[in-house]
């Protein structure tokens, strides 16, 4: 479901010669954020 939302909130992704990698990089640092949440909250 996150990458659909940052897949069409977010076109410059699209724009650029590989266009997942953006997309892959929000998903990963959004998984950290929660796990660091989750961790020292």
């Amino acid at each position: 479901m996150i990458y659909a939302v940052v897949e069409d909130l977010m076109p410059d992704f699209q724009k650029s010669d590989h266009p997942h990698y953006g997309i892959w990089a929000f998903m990963i640092g959004f998984a950290i954020m929660m796990v660091l949440e989750v961790v020292l909250g």
